[in-house]
């Protein structure tokens, strides 16, 4: 991770929000490019809307990809596991459960919390996604329609 990444990440999480703000800007690259399909009516208005300046941003389940914006709590995840399974089988001590049973509980009560954060996270999210290249090949062929789309450049 770039220098200055790892001191915006400290800093937004030292609630220094002021700090990180002027990292990321003194970071932005001057232009920013957006690959677009236009095959329809729709997408035409669109496209009219995003060179008027207006830019669409997509619903999370308008989106090619199922994991996206999709909740990976990675060091939490472990932290409340342990938590849970300390509570949870204090708890359970007193029941008759197996091992097994327990942890099956504490597995389903993991997966229900992500299921729960990753619903309500993507109930009102929406995603733009932009590139800092303009000749991308793969990026022409699978967001601007094989190459028969657009590409809009952002200049800051």
């Amino acid at each position: 991770m770039d220098n200055w990444k790892k001191q915006f990440e400290e800093s937004y999480l030292r609630n220094e929000f002021s700090t990180a703000y002027s990292l990321r800007q003194s970071h932005l690259p001057n232009k920013l490019y957006r690959y677009r399909v236009c095959r329809s009516s729709k997408d035409l208005l669109r496209r009219i809307d995003e060179m008027e300046g207006r830019i669409h941003f997509s619903k999370v389940e308008e989106l090619n990809d199922p994991f996206e914006a999709c909740c990976l709590c990675g060091k939490q995840a472990e932290i409340y596991e342990t938590h849970l399974n300390n509570v949870m089988v204090s708890t359970m001590q007193q029941e008759e459960l197996s091992d097994r049973e327990k942890l099956d509980i504490i597995k389903k009560s993991v997966e229900a919390l992500y299921d729960d954060t990753n619903k309500f996270m993507q109930s009102g999210l929406r995603i733009a996604c932009f590139s800092t290249e303009k000749n991308n090949t793969a990026l022409w062929a699978h967001y601007a329609d094989q190459f028969k789309g657009l590409c809009f450049e952002y200049c800051q």
